[in-house]
């Protein structure tokens, strides 16, 4: 915070540089006000001006354009002839230089906390803190059964076809294993320097072309140092060429504002914008929340889901020419079931539920469904059996299947249950052949090709996770037995394993099947494609950093390594590939990094409770020292959500530390109530920490003052407030407009800040209508301009002298508003952040006093301001009434004696005219 970037020398562009902000535009404007001012003010405002549009046009609430309208102002004012034009042109320069003046305050007032705080370049509200999301997993469960509401839906949807194949689910895949990438208890392995995890402002470097090696780049840098001395010279600047301004619109005048009629209803215009406007909020209905739980009612599915029926025993012959299935099922509810059967094997000719025939309906995968009520029945099925191999699916799964099928090889059948979801029948040698000649020539199945992918996890435990993936035929059971490598051992319960060999077993419409081993470590590990085998295979390795792989053999394929993808080998049958193993010697080095520290510390009127958490990566078991502050008591130890036992020095603790990331919580209590200066306490921990925050909780009767710490903290904005009071307090004091001196001004800025800021900037516009008009000369002006003069100066009284009595209450009852902002604190809730130390915890402190002082101190003020309100309101109404307070309208009376008068002393003078006059 506090650095700006001017120029990037070397780099063809560089966004976000003070120099790559100007366009031709903005200079051009700058420019033109600088040519303008030295024109018509001369050398050293045109000077002044260019100066201050250099430093402050980029700057926000920097006023560019009323510079432009206020020197059109007052070019035109010296062309104009004398009369009613120039009046206008004079209230509109009002308008303008009272516009003006609004957002310079604004401004100075921006530009004076960003001096005082750097941190708040980014915004008042800014927050530091970690982006850390962990990526969801989606789990997803298919039901073994749809509700038959359903499947009517559905079918009436698909014109009597279903059109959804989740409804009767698939086999469970086994989720991947994830890289256990946690370190050895007994390896010394470096855990590095803690990385922050915060951000701050960014300037992106680009270059048209090609970078040659010794091509220099050079950052031009302004410190933080630097930048607030040019803060202060932008606000001097911007005041210094307002002030030519103003005089060269009102020559001869130490006033900011023109005497004239339309001065006091301006005033009093402005002063009723400044007046806040209540805030408007609009709730809709329904709420999102009332919508949800609507929809989570109306999609709700029944509460046996998803097991709404299961088919508990079931019974199959087979002989030469017919199958026939006999399935007990059980139902909760009204169901729809789906029925062993497919599309291409094997169709059952007749279905019969508990004796009677019963209507199926047929989804688009060839799948038959049956609409059973709740109860137990008996399905039998029976159909003829064409070919030599037959696969059945089941898509529900059977509790306990008896198979009875003479001159048949049966697959697939574990005892009683069917893990891989089908059954694979095919004919013995001597009954094929014997079926051959008595059926017709069929068209034979494709034979099964798969893809056998191999992820090697190589972490404090070796592990695979093998992945087989159907590439033909597009549909249909496949039971086909894949190698395991040397020393594999599945680990994956209802994965059959015979002969070193996992019997693949997929559905008819499972895409795939998995499983999970565990691999015996070596030094040496080697891998070949089988050379005949319905699969092709394809390696990756994931290998954590206690291990150093050394391959030879074929090169990997080319992959996105950028985008977390493994290293992948895609080999030809009979190919091998060789890995060497080794586990590299550790560096020397820390085996322990603190990634982060909080510390809260909440301090009372005779105790402080503080609580210090320190998240902590080591690599292998140990003890972190902690000292903490001499007289402290030690409330509680948490280490990952356990509390620990109390040790025996509480004052001198070991916590203990396991191997992985942790996170260790330690509460205590240290005397000592808060005073008008307290400051977070410093336990012992000789450790570099990262990514540190300090939080101090201030009790509700403390009147904060001032805070400071890192340099990412909280800001008291009315310390930037008060900077541009004392140097308007100093202006005003020595443009004598009013009889209040500097201090006064200076005691009724400050009084007022704290409490109603708008109204203050409403008792100054009164005390410069009621000395303008005094300096104003009435005779000019008609008896309704005056009229209207005196009215608009009454309501500006009303609303000036309405805010400072309102102010004296709100003083005396109300809490001081000292405008805490940045990191998202809050006036007894203040925050700092600090990326990293060398060793030990940073230091944040505050200073406040008791509330009982600021009242005081606003009793005083009060009393004050009453005594210094008899006096300036003798000097208002002396203004007020300085010439002639109200004209009213003459009667008819004496506007006839008027005329008798003014005809008698016409007959005077013409008489008298005659007797003086030469005769002829």
């Amino acid at each position: 915070p506090g650095w700006l970037l001017l120029h990037a020398a070397g780099a063809d562009s560089a966004a976000g540089s003070w120099l790559a902000r100007w366009s031709l535009w903005a200079i051009f404007l700058v420019l033109i006000v600088g040519a303008a001012a030295g024109r018509l003010l001369g050398w050293r405002a045109g000077l002044t001006a260019l100066l201050a549009l250099l430093l402050t046009y980029h700057a926000p609430y920097a006023p560019v354009f009323l510079w432009l309208a206020a020197l059109v102002g007052i070019g035109l004012l010296r062309v104009l002839p004398a009369g009613k034009p120039q009046r206008w042109l004079q209230a509109a320069n009002t308008g303008v230089f009272i516009a003006l003046l609004l957002v310079l305050l604004n401004f100075a007032v921006d530009q004076a906390r960003r001096s005082l705080y750097p941190q708040l370049e980014m915004g008042r509200y800014m927050n530091i803190q970690q982006r850390d999301v962990a990526p969801r997993e989606d789990e997803a469960m298919a039901p073994a059964a749809a509700p038959a509401r359903e499947i009517a839906m559905k079918a009436e949807l698909a014109e009597g076809k279903m059109a959804d194949n989740a409804l009767y689910g698939s086999l469970p895949v086994p989720q991947p294993r994830k890289l256990k990438t946690g370190y050895d208890s007994g390896a010394k392995v470096q855990t590095g320097p803690g990385e922050p995890a915060w951000g701050w402002q960014q300037v992106a470097l680009h270059w048209s072309g090609p970078v040659t090696r010794d091509q220099p780049l050079q950052l031009h840098l302004l410190s933080p140092g630097w930048h607030r001395l040019w803060n202060l010279a932008s606000v001097l600047l911007v005041f210094a060429f307002a002030s030519q301004l103003l005089r060269a619109a009102w020559p001869g005048t130490r006033f900011p504002l023109p005497a004239g009629r339309a001065s006091a209803p301006v005033i009093v215009l402005v002063a009723a914008g400044l007046l806040p406007a209540p805030p408007a909020e609009a709730q809709g209905f329904p709420d999102p929340a009332l919508l949800q739980e609507l929809e989570q009612r109306l999609t709700r599915l029944p509460d046996c889901e998803p097991q709404c029926a299961s088919f508990q025993r079931g019974l199959l012959q087979l002989d030469e020419q017919m199958l026939r299935l006999a399935l007990q099922v059980d139902t909760q509810q009204t169901v729809a079931v789906p029925l062993p059967s497919a599309r291409n094997d094997w169709q059952p000719r007749s279905v019969l539920v508990d004796g009677d025939p019963m209507p199926l309906r047929r989804d688009d995968n060839g799948l038959l469904w049956a609409v059973l009520t709740p109860g137990s029945h008996r399905l039998l099925l029976e159909g003829p059996v064409s070919g030599d191999r037959l696969q059945l699916p089941f898509a529900m799964a059977v509790h306990h299947l008896a198979v009875d099928a003479d001159g048949w090889q049966v697959s697939g059948l574990n005892d009683g249950r069917v893990p891989g979801g089908s059954l694979q029948l095919q004919r013995e040698p001597d009954q094929a052949r014997q079926a051959s000649d008595n059926q017709p020539l069929l068209a034979d199945t494709a034979p099964p090709f798969l893809r056998v992918t191999r992820t090697l996890l190589l972490g404090l435990d070796w592990q695979v996770q093998t992945e087989v993936e159907r590439l033909a035929p597009a549909s249909g059971a496949i039971a086909v037995p894949v190698n395991l490598l040397p020393g594999e051992a599945v680990l994956t319960p209802g994965v059959e394993v015979r002969d070193g060999k996992v019997l693949v077993m997929m559905s008819a419409y499972s895409p795939s099947f998995s499983w999970h081993s565990s691999l015996k470590q070596g030094s040496s590990l080697e891998l070949t494609a089988a050379a005949s085998a319905p699969w092709v295979e394809h390696w990756q390795f994931d290998v954590a950093p206690v291990w150093h792989v050394d391959v030879s053999g074929p090169n990997p394929v080319k992959q996105d390594m950028q985008a977390g993808q493994l290293p992948r080998w895609q080999p030809w049958p009979g190919e091998s590939l060789a890995l060497a193993i080794s586990r590299p010697e550790a560096v020397s080095g820390p085996t322990r990094t603190i990634e982060a520290a909080a510390l809260d510390f909440r301090p009372g009127a005779r105790s402080a409770d503080v609580e210090l958490t320190l998240d902590v990566r080591s690599s292998q078991g140990g003890e972190l020292p902690l000292a903490l502050p001499p007289g402290s008591q030690l409330q509680r130890v948490v280490v990952d959500g356990v509390e620990q036992g109390n040790p025996a020095d509480p004052a001198s603790l070991r916590l203990p530390l396991r191997p992985g990331n942790q996170q260790i919580s330690v509460s205590w209590r240290q005397d000592g109530g808060i005073g008008w200066r307290s400051a977070t306490p410093l336990p012992q921990l000789d450790e570099p920490l990262s990514n540190i925050r300090l939080k101090l909780q201030l009790p509700h009767n403390r009147w904060l003052l001032a805070a400071g710490g890192p340099a990412m903290g909280p800001a008291l904005l009315f310390w930037g407030v008060l900077v541009v009071i004392v140097l308007v307090a100093i202006g005003l004091g020595r443009s004598r407009l009013a009889p209040v001196a500097t201090w006064q001004w200076l005691l009724l800025g400050i009084g007022m800040s704290t409490i109603n800021s708008a109204g203050s900037l409403l008792v100054v516009a009164w005390f410069i209508a009621m000395a303008r008009r005094a300096a104003l000369d009435t005779q000019p002006l008609s008896r309704s301009q005056l009229q209207w003069l005196q009215v608009g100066l009454v309501l500006l009284t009303v609303l000036a002298l309405g805010s400072l009595i309102s102010t004296i209450p709100l003083s005396l009852l109300s809490t001081p508003d000292m405008q805490v902002a940045g990191n998202q604190s809050s006036a007894h809730e203040l925050l700092w952040f600090q990326d990293r130390t060398a060793q030990g915890l940073p230091q944040a402190w505050t200073v406040s006093l008791p509330m009982w002082a600021y009242r005081a101190a606003m009793l005083a003020w009060s009393l004050w301001l009453v005594f210094a309100l008899l006096g300036w309101c003798r000097w208002g109404w002396d203004c007020f009434s300085r010439g002639e307070l109200w004209r009213s309208q003459p009667s008819k009376a004496a506007t006839s004696a008027a005329d008798a008068a003014l005809t008698l002393d016409s007959s005077v003078l013409g008489e008298q005219e005659g007797q003086h006059r030469p005769e002829a």
